[in-house]
């Protein structure tokens, strides 16, 4: 446990989150949880309507490269997942957005590769 403590402490840019000995931030946390849950299960009412669409019939495959279509298209802002089927609209900030150094969108897709 010591060990991971000092790995912690090297770490840079951690969000804080408050002090979790404060019985008052249980509530508040319990909420931001289920919304959290709500916009992940996409049961959200702050979806509706939901941001982009997933378009076109296919075979709803991810590409494996971005010669078979796996790309994001700055001209109609849209995310193709293969070469017919795409997300839409996609809007730049999102596509480039990283953490950790990993395009997370472009992660998420990549990691369905084939799928």
């Amino acid at each position: 446990m010591t060990c991971f403590k000092e790995y912690l402490k090297k770490l840079t840019g951690i969000i804080r989150t408050g002090d979790a000995r404060e019985e008052s931030f249980y509530p508040v946390l319990a909420d931001l949880g289920q919304r959290l849950v709500n916009l992940h299960l996409l049961c959200s009412a702050e979806l509706d309507p939901p941001l982009a669409r997933f378009e076109r019939g296919g075979d709803n495959r991810v590409a494996k490269s971005k010669k078979e279509g796996l790309l994001y298209d700055v001209r109609t802002g849209r995310v193709y997942v293969n070469k017919n089927q795409y997300f839409a609209p996609g809007p730049l900030e999102v596509w480039e957005y990283t953490i950790g150094g990993y395009q997370v969108a472009a992660k998420w897709l990549k990691d369905r590769r084939d799928r």
